[in-house]
């Protein structure tokens, strides 16, 4: 006999059996989806089975093949010209320009309007002997050259090629100090102090006398010299010393050299960019100070632009035994000493040499002719 009941449990059978294969038909669809959408792989293995996803294998090995390919190549990224970037100069490294010696030809007052005169000195300069032409603006007595009569000669010697000093005798000013009392170095009677001649001298702690010297630099510089050198540069040297009133503030050389570097100070400010220069007479005294000038080499040497020596002892070496000398005051610096010579003899050797120097052509009453032929 048929009983129903069986046919019912058969049929629960294939019911739960179609629903274990949905779910799991399922979880492998999902299985795939995740391998394929999540882990980036080519294959996947299922029940011990690999399969291969179409087109991912291939993919990838185009993209491998892309990326080595890639490695080897430089890019550069080249963008907008608006937004470019200015391209970095280097930062330019300063020139250490030495410092030009300076080799000078003293002109004698009375060869200022001498054109021949003037090309024999272009002739110097030409070969390479000189670099400077200097005039007396201001002597010993304090006789000034106007203006009117330096254009000429300054600007022959520009033409040529020179660079021009003015010397100036800055405190040896009889003239000044006759005129202006206030001006003038005064004794213990506090009248006027006078050297053995007679003549006065400027007093450098004086308010008009530095701004009567102020006025004398100013006008080099309106008139166009590149330098400016002063001499007697201090206090006398000569004379009854003792009749002289410093002033309480100045009573020993110590004070006196301060205050002398100062007014160098204040006269290369007063003058810039013309240079200052100064003529130290004594830089063999002891210790570099002169008691009685109060001229001291090493401050003297640190205001000024250059310091010029005049030479007692003049030979080939002299020079040498002098930059020992200064170098000693000034710890080993020497490059702003200029020494001044006068002897024609030694005239060819120092103008064929390489060395600073000052030349006077005082022994052959300023002739050129005797230097032009070495």
């Amino acid at each position: 006999m048929y009983h129903p009941y069986r046919g019912r449990r058969a049929q629960r059978r294939r019911v739960l059996r179609d629903v274990l294969v949905a779910l799991l038909s399922l979880f492998i669809v999902a299985c795939i989806i995740f391998l394929l959408f999540f882990q980036n792989r080519s294959t996947i293995t299922l029940f011990g089975h690999t399969l291969t996803l179409p087109g991912r294998g291939q993919t990838q090995e185009k993209g491998e093949t892309a990326q080595k390919q890639d490695d080897k190549v430089d890019f550069q990224v080249v963008e907008d010209k608006k937004d470019a970037a200015q391209p970095q100069t280097q930062p330019q490294i300063p020139v250490v320009t030495q410092p030009t010696v300076t080799r000078t030809l003293e002109i004698p007052a009375d060869k200022l309007a001498d054109s021949a005169y003037l090309a024999q000195a272009a002739q110097l300069k030409t070969s390479g002997k000189l670099t400077n032409a200097a005039i007396t603006v201001k002597d010993e007595t304090g006789a000034v050259v106007g203006a009117d009569s330096l254009k000429a000669p300054l600007a022959t010697l520009k033409a040529a090629g020179f660079k021009t000093t003015a010397i100036v005798y800055a405190f040896a000013d009889n003239t000044y100090a006759k005129q202006t009392t206030a001006a003038a170095l005064k004794n213990v009677d506090k009248k006027s102090w006078r050297l053995p001649d007679g003549k006065r001298w400027l007093d450098p702690a004086s308010t008009e006398a530095m701004q009567y010297l102020t006025a004398q630099v100013q006008a080099c510089k309106d008139a166009g010299f590149d330098e400016v050198v002063l001499r007697a540069f201090g206090y006398p040297t000569e004379g009854s010393l003792g009749r002289i009133v410093y002033g309480d503030a100045y009573t020993t050389p110590a004070a006196r050299a301060d205050l002398l570097a100062q007014r160098l100070t204040e006269l290369a400010t007063a003058a810039a960019p013309v240079k200052v220069s100064v003529v130290v007479d004594d830089p063999t005294a002891e210790n570099g100070l002169n008691q009685k000038s109060a001229q001291d080499v090493a401050k003297l040497y640190k205001a000024a632009n250059a310091v010029y020596a005049p030479m007692e002892v003049q030979s080939e070496t002299s020079g040498d035994s002098m930059r020992a000398i200064v170098g000693k005051l000034t710890g080993g610096d020497t490059a702003k000493l200029v020494p001044m010579y006068t002897s024609a003899a030694l005239a060819p050797t120092l103008l064929a040499g390489d060395s600073a120097l000052y030349f006077t052509p005082s022994e052959t009453s300023g002739a050129l002719t005797p230097y032009l032929a070495q």
